[in-house]
């Protein structure tokens, strides 16, 4: 049998090419998992950082940037990949050229980033 997950198009791929994982991450811990989207977002999973045994920071560049933290490594891993499915929602309501954001846009972009980090606090 195939491995569907290999076959399914993502626009996520490893960070500077998978070469950040056990580097020291934000928070101070080390990397386990590091991806970045090609329309601009990055969500890192670290282990042993300064704040907790794990924590999963994410942001969208020149929107936000969020962190949450986690006792248990199955839970920050789940966390991550439903996390990085939720960004890809926001991302798709930011136009590729700033010249084309309006306010209305711009407003319905900050609600989905805070509807973001209330789910995920």
């Amino acid at each position: 049998m195939s491995n569907l997950k290999m076959s399914i198009k993502t626009n996520w791929s490893d960070y500077d090419a998978g070469y950040s994982v056990g580097t020291v991450g934000a928070d101070g811990g080390a990397i386990v998992r590091d991806e970045e989207h090609e329309s601009g977002a990055r969500i890192t999973l670290e282990e042993e950082g300064s704040s907790a045994p794990f924590a999963v920071t994410c942001g969208v560049y020149g929107w936000m940037l969020h962190t949450r933290y986690f006792s248990e490594e199955s839970e920050a891993d789940d966390e991550y990949d439903r996390m990085k499915n939720e960004l890809d929602e926001i991302l798709e309501s930011i136009p590729a050229e700033k010249e084309n954001l309006d306010e209305e846009t711009e407003n319905e972009i900050w609600e989905k980033i805070e509807l973001f980090v209330e789910k995920y606090p």
